[in-house]
């Protein structure tokens, strides 16, 4: 923890591990939408290629 601390101490906006909780908890929900939304638009635009490509699997 002392370790964390220092670490933040670093950075202007936070003086303690804990002020930067809601920062990081934000930015850990943020980081995990962006990273479904990724998912499902590759997913689709494979969905959308293996239909072009008229695949059996979609028949």
């Amino acid at each position: 923890m002392a370790a964390q601390k220092a670490g933040f101490s670093k950075n202007p906006g936070f003086s303690t591990y804990e002020e930067a909780r809601p920062a990081r908890s934000r930015f850990s929900r943020a980081l995990g939408t962006q990273t479904i939304a990724a998912i499902t638009l590759q997913a689709n635009e494979l969905e959308k290629f293996m239909r072009k490509e008229e695949s059996p699997m979609f028949d």
